[in-house]
């Protein structure tokens, strides 16, 4: 307001920012409304009325409204791998709040008016986020979209992690996503689009074999097979009348020895640690039950009556 004296009225203001106006009461003039354009506006409103000249003067100063751009970016990504930071440029803020949507695992910092969004999601879905932007006039948010797309789902596995050179080839079952390629390391024989092991082509050896997806988000699946020989190894025997059967076999090991030849068997791991120990009682044949023995490559060691080894067999369980 300004308080007059020997006036009647008001002329014309200017200088007025656009939505304010001024109007002239009882000797006072009052100037009132909603700025519509910022800056500083020196204003002039000439009294009108009376004797002598005079002018009602004055400032106002209109902040621009904080404003924000719109997102640099709204990237698509897989679960677990960084993406390329976003940005929102602001004006007229200060800082920000507390940013909410954003998937676990990405943050949002401001500094020198600019937003920047960063990390690593850990979580996957569409995620629409909103950031306050606080400090001066008006109110604004930063928004945007970012993507995270799902690794894909895959597993393999054969029927049997131990094969012999003689065996059939072995099919994989794939769990999942199909349609990917496989690979294994060198000297496993296998079809990279089916994965079917031919155990003929391959040599003696432990292999990891992968599974790779093709999928938005690719997964490489992995899992051991094992290829033996299925050869026995003896080291010495009394005689030759000595025979373990079947080998390879998954359920029953039977041992043939001559009469009092054999009085213990003892059955090792490949890492050496004992799983089986019996007395023969006496008898010319002995049978093992093994199916709750893990498939693999085990060792079978007899011995006779002082003690002594007499032979040892590698076997395959299956």
């Amino acid at each position: 307001t300004h308080t007059t004296t020997g006036a009647t009225g008001i002329g014309s203001a200017t200088g007025l920012p656009a939505g304010v106006t001024a109007n002239w009461s009882g000797g006072t003039i009052t100037i009132s409304g909603t700025p519509t354009a910022s800056g500083v506006f020196n204003y002039t409103i000439p009294l009108t009325g009376g004797c002598g000249t005079a002018n009602a003067t004055g400032t106002i100063t209109v902040n621009a409204n904080k404003t924000v751009s719109a997102a640099s970016s709204s990237p698509t990504v897989c679960i677990n791998n960084a993406i390329t930071n976003i940005t929102h440029t602001t004006t007229g803020a200060t800082g920000i709040g507390s940013a909410t949507g954003l998937p676990a695992g990405v943050t949002a910092n401001w500094s020198g008016g600019t937003i920047t969004i960063s990390g690593t999601p850990t979580a996957s879905g569409v995620f629409n986020y909103t950031i306050p932007l606080t400090g001066g006039c008006g109110t604004a948010n930063a928004t945007g979209t970012i993507t995270v797309n799902a690794q894909d789902a895959a597993t393999i596995s054969y029927p049997n992690a131990m094969y012999c050179l003689t065996d059939n080839d072995a099919t994989p079952t794939i769990v999942g996503i199909t349609g990917g390629t496989f690979s294994s390391t060198i000297g496993l024989s296998i079809n990279s689009t089916s994965g079917i092991i031919e155990f003929g082509s391959s040599t003696v050896g432990t292999y990891i074999v992968s599974y790779t997806t093709t999928g938005t988000c690719p997964k490489i699946a992995t899992t051991s097979v094992e290829v033996s020989s299925c050869t026995g190894v003896e080291m010495s025997s009394t005689n030759n009348t000595i025979r373990i059967y079947p080998n390879p076999t998954s359920n029953i090991l039977n041992i043939e020895y001559g009469a009092n030849e054999v009085e213990q068997i003892l059955m090792f791991n490949v890492l050496g640690e004992k799983v089986l120990n019996t007395k023969t009682l006496n008898s010319t044949l002995t049978s093992l039950s093994v199916k709750d023995l893990t498939t693999g490559i085990y060792f079978v060691q007899l011995l006779n009556s002082s003690g002594k080894i007499i032979l040892i067999q590698k076997i395959a369980i299956k």
